[in-house]
């Protein structure tokens, strides 16, 4: 029986892991790869090597690395080094196959959600990994601006966030607690909460003995 493919879009790439959006999506790659065909198109940060190019892509049908690039433009400043010609580009040649869904995480992938819509029929799936950008004390975006300007430029993102959120047939959080706040914003919307978990393979484990330890800092 042949698995079911998706398409997953990400503006980070997931590997070597150094913060907790890695660990879940790297995993997540790795273990939803025993049942589904993953196909991952990836913007990729300097510095990543093509040896951890290639430990992602052994749990990938197929993989698409893109430079991202710092540029200016009309979209509000979290999306502009992620709008690029090469990225519309390769998400146009892979929706020329099906796909059974398509995937994007984070924020600052969201604008593709309208080019999804537009060329493919695939149901559109949404990862919301941090739900801070809905308060603006709470934002992390555009701190090295100064108040009134970080103020306007966090309208910016919540009205263009309002009218991506429109096409997500459904909204993944990482908690229950921020499945609570995207519905009380966007009631009616399909959300669900899926926790990161703990890799439990990668750990070993032995029976207590009778020493014990203490540890304190």
């Amino acid at each position: 029986m042949s698995k079911r493919k998706f398409l997953w879009l990400l503006p980070y790439f997931p590997y070597p892991i150094l913060s907790g959006g890695n660990v879940r999506v790297f995993n997540l790659i790795k273990h939803l790869s025993e049942e589904y065909d993953i196909h991952l198109i990836s913007f990729v940060e300097d510095g990543v090597s093509e040896e951890e190019i290639k430990e992602v892509s052994k749990y990938c049908a197929s993989l698409k690395a893109i430079k991202r690039i710092e540029r200016e433009g009309p979209l509000p400043m979290i999306f502009q080094c992620y709008e690029t010609e090469e990225m519309t580009a390769a998400i146009t040649e892979a929706l020329k196959e099906d796909y059974d869904f398509v995937q994007l995480d984070f924020l600052t992938m969201a604008h593709y959600a309208r080019l999804v819509r537009v060329l493919s029929s695939a149901p559109l799936v949404f990862t919301e990994h941090d739900v801070s950008w809905l308060d603006f004390d709470k934002c992390f975006h555009n701190r090295h601006l100064d108040e009134r300007a970080r103020y306007a430029e966090w309208i910016r993102i919540v009205r263009k966030a309002d009218t991506l959120y429109d096409l997500f047939d459904l909204v993944i959080t990482v908690s229950e607690l921020d499945a609570e706040i995207v519905r009380k914003r966007y009631p009616g919307k399909r959300v669900v909460a899926v926790p990161t978990g703990t890799d439990c393979s990668h750990y070993t484990y032995e029976k207590p003995g009778d020493k014990t330890d203490l540890i304190y800092t």
